[in-house]
């Protein structure tokens, strides 16, 4: 594209950079899995964390299950378990108290916008 300057043609000496790397530079980056004060998301490989969706601390997430774009899972209190199958839409936010972690059902939808604090 006319003006667009990619990362690999901005250092001729880093022979080692992928496509990848070329395509997270452009775009701004994937989803952001964020540790949080030791604790560490556990995603499973067979689930979709779409690139704007927001992962933080002491989180689960199940096999099949999905994050759909602009959501954010805060597990930076207490823990946050999503079950396998479980669809969590467009922009919903989902932040758990200090008292009680929670666990979202298996198969559960969280509709668009949906804002919950457990």
């Amino acid at each position: 594209m006319k003006g667009l300057r990619l990362k690999n043609d901005m250092n001729n000496n880093d022979k080692k950079k992928s496509y990848f790397d070329t395509i997270f530079w452009i775009y701004g980056g994937m989803s952001t899995i964020i540790n949080f004060k030791g604790n560490s998301p556990k995603i499973s490989e067979t689930a979709f964390i779409a690139d704007s969706a927001n992962v933080i601390g002491d989180v689960e997430v199940g096999d099949f299950s999905s994050m759909w774009f602009n959501a954010v899972i805060r597990g930076d209190r207490n823990c946050i378990k999503v079950e396998n199958r479980t669809n969590i839409q467009d922009n919903v936010v989902i932040h758990v108290d200090s008292i009680n972690g929670v666990q979202l059902r298996m198969m559960l939808v969280w509709g668009m916008s949906c804002a919950a604090r457990l």
